[in-house]
């Protein structure tokens, strides 16, 4: 009987954690909403410490990969408030909470980094907070940063170092992430790192 129930608390904690899992991935109804919620009080600091190395005064055009709910987003809307600003999710749960709390900061779209429409060298800035081990197709997504970057603007990346670890373990060291991303065609010019979090400045190689 006591086996059972260690067999039955064992499924359960492991259907809750893929699920949540799920979640943090594609954030979904409810319980996706909820989670956005509690994410913004775990990441926004991350916002602001990325923020705090980026000299960038008058940007034109700013993405924000992976919205949630926007707040990240609204943050950069409140530190570059005459930028234009876009911010993309693949969650349809997430762009609509985004749209429904912060329209005024930026224009939002359900839309994945693999594939976007928007022109070649159109961003001065782009951003990715907590996002960038969840994309399925990783080379695809970097090559289309590539593609979108403008030719003297830059890439940030920043999440905790334990999700590096967990996702990409073959990116843990910096040297061995840069040596990919040159493959793409793409320099890590820099990385910044505290206990928890990591955050990487990449810009397009010089040709």
């Amino acid at each position: 009987m006591i086996f059972l129930l260690i067999v039955i608390c064992g499924l359960v904690l492991y259907l809750v954690f893929k699920s949540l899992i799920k979640q943090s991935k594609n954030p979904s109804g409810k319980i996706g909403t909820w989670m956005m919620r509690i994410w913004n009080r775990a990441y926004l600091p991350m916002v602001s410490w990325t923020l705090s190395f980026v000299n960038r005064p008058t940007p034109k055009n700013i993405l924000d990969i992976g919205v949630g709910n926007g707040a990240s987003t609204n943050y950069l809307h409140q530190h570059f408030p005459t930028s234009q600003i876009y911010g993309i999710d693949c969650s349809k749960t997430a762009i609509l909470e985004a749209s429904k709390h912060y329209s005024a900061s930026a224009t939002f779209e359900e839309m994945s980094i693999d594939k976007t429409d928007y022109p070649s060298d159109f961003f001065a800035l782009i951003f990715a907070f907590q996002t960038h081990f969840h994309w399925e197709q990783l080379d695809q997504a970097l090559m289309e940063v590539e593609r979108i970057l403008a030719s003297s603007g830059e890439c940030w990346i920043a999440c905790e170092r334990s999700k590096v670890k967990y996702y990409l373990p073959d990116f843990a060291e910096v040297d061995k992430f840069q040596i990919y991303l040159a493959s793409l065609g793409l320099d890590l010019v820099a990385s910044h790192q505290t206990k928890d979090w990591i955050c990487y400045r990449i810009m397009k190689l010089s040709s």
